[in-house]
């Protein structure tokens, strides 16, 4: 939708799941970040052609990307001001990308943890150049991502919390709500 007060920022979802206190939350969006006139609805997932399945080397590398850490991944597809491009076929770009980067490592060519798997959905999306109608002819896309995470051999039964952090991150949202008047952001000092 091209109605702004309809999105929802990634940090919303981020807090929504964090709400329910998941182990490990992984939270990949493809979206643009730049102004644009209309944003069509990107689908939330990208349909694979093949049917799913897991053998013994792959098996083992998922269970320690997933199973075997908890905290937080997060990664989208561009930077500000960057739009995020898209495939008519393929859908988008930075999606495909790290579809594969997360097939490469099941096949063991990627290490299986997660600060490799974004650096490398950084590498592939961040190399492609994007030809365009207008000056410059060109463009590019740069992923950017944070990893927060903990072994599950170093946090066992140890819960974190996260209290402090998540009124710290409530006060700041609405401190930066512009759907609110300038009078209620200044209101919400105190708190």
């Amino acid at each position: 939708t091209n109605i702004e007060s309809l999105w929802m920022p990634v940090a919303s979802v981020d807090r929504l799941i964090g709400d329910k206190q998941p182990k490990l939350r992984v939270i990949v969006t493809n979206c643009c970040n730049a102004e644009q006139p209309g944003v069509s609805i990107k689908p939330l997932f990208a349909m694979s052609e093949g049917a799913s399945y897991v053998n013994e080397l792959s098996a083992a590398a998922y269970k320690k990307l997933f199973f075997d850490v908890s905290g937080k991944v997060m990664i989208t597809s561009s930077k500000l001001g960057q739009l995020s491009w898209c495939g008519k076929e393929v859908g988008g770009m930075f999606t495909c990308d790290f579809i594969d980067v997360i097939d490469a490592v099941g096949q063991n060519k990627i290490e299986p943890n997660w600060e490799a798997v974004c650096k490398e959905a950084y590498n592939r999306t961040s190399g492609r150049v994007i030809p365009i109608r207008e000056y410059p002819f060109r463009a590019t896309q740069e992923p950017y991502y944070t990893v927060d995470l903990k072994s599950s051999k170093d946090n066992n039964d140890k819960k974190s919390d996260t209290r402090d952090t998540d009124n710290l991150f409530d006060a700041l949202q609405t401190l930066v709500n512009k759907n609110l008047s300038v009078d209620e952001r200044l209101g919400m000092i105190q708190d």
